[in-house]
């Protein structure tokens, strides 16, 4: 557990309590509705300042609502507040949760996620999800394995969601964590799938507090990453992509989440599981919609 920091003000107080540690990933446990409070500007602990549009569960819930999910997968639940949305069979995977409740639909693996993959998905997943969460360890080379092994079990027609692609500040982006708001280096996952799948339609959001990656045109028989995977690492953790570009914190290719051919992309996925249709066909026709 993060060591807690006697905060200067109760805004700023109230923003810092809505992380989560490191080993379980970020969690935000404001309301959904709410918006977030200001940090006051003589705050010495700045860097943690949060920015961004719609609240990341407000969209989680739109995807839920008209994707409509049989089976809904997620990593890294801590509090279970993103797990809550669910009204499907839930499998909930994380080393450490911390959930007060556990509906009846919820299956809970405490584990670690490559070893969820590696013991328990062949069975757990027999029945293949139509969305997942990622929001495990802020690491590149774990986040990559997530959607790695996510994909290899989804639906065609699935959506896969990533947390936690926009520090605010560079120094949330370090490998190493010294803030208490930490994205660590998700962020090169949008410019791997833009390099490496160029099939997936691949969208960063700009969802408050730390924006999300959303997905879709899933192929789980595509192998690119996994028979590329040493080299992926090798340039993502490579000298190259050492300091976290000012297009990134900025949020430069940041789309509106609540954008009209975004909802167009929803609506297209929730029919697509109802038509016969391979994965190549749901991926030309989801990149298509694109704004």
């Amino acid at each position: 557990m993060k060591r807690l920091i006697k905060p200067l003000c109760a805004a700023a107080a109230a923003l810092r309590a809505a992380f989560r540690p490191p080993t379980a990933g970020l969690a935000a446990t404001q309301a959904a509705s709410s918006s977030p409070a200001p940090v006051p500007v003589d705050d010495p602990y700045d860097i943690e300042r949060l920015v961004g549009g719609e609240h990341y569960r407000s969209f989680l819930k739109r995807v839920h609502e008209t994707l409509a999910p049989r089976v809904y997968l997620e990593i890294g639940v801590f509090e279970g507040a993103s797990l809550s949305i669910a009204a499907c069979r839930a499998i909930a995977v994380d080393p450490d949760p911390k959930l007060a409740s556990q509906g009846p639909l919820v299956e809970v693996h405490t584990k670690t996620s490559d070893a969820f993959f590696a013991e328990d998905a062949a069975t757990a997943l027999r029945t293949r999800h139509d969305l997942a969460f990622i929001d495990g360890l802020h690491l590149f080379e774990f986040v990559l394995r997530d959607f790695m092994n996510t994909e290899r079990f989804a639906n065609p027609w699935a959506a896969v969601v990533v947390d936690d692609i926009f520090p605010n500040h560079p120094a949330q982006a370090s490998r190493n964590r010294h803030t208490l708001t930490w994205m660590g280096d998700v962020w090169k996952l949008a410019d791997c799938l833009a390099r490496y799948r160029p099939d997936l339609l691949v969208v960063q959001l700009d969802t408050w507090p730390s924006g999300l990656l959303f997905v879709a045109g899933l192929d789980p028989e595509n192998t690119v990453l996994r028979d590329r995977y040493d080299e992926i690492l090798a340039r993502y953790l490579g000298p190259d992509y050492d300091v976290v570009p000012a297009s990134v914190v900025a949020r430069r290719d940041g789309v509106d989440p609540t954008s009209a051919w975004l909802q167009r992309v929803f609506d297209y996925l929730g029919k697509a599981r109802g038509l016969n249709l391979t994965a190549a066909e749901i991926g030309r026709s989801v990149r298509s919609l694109r704004g």
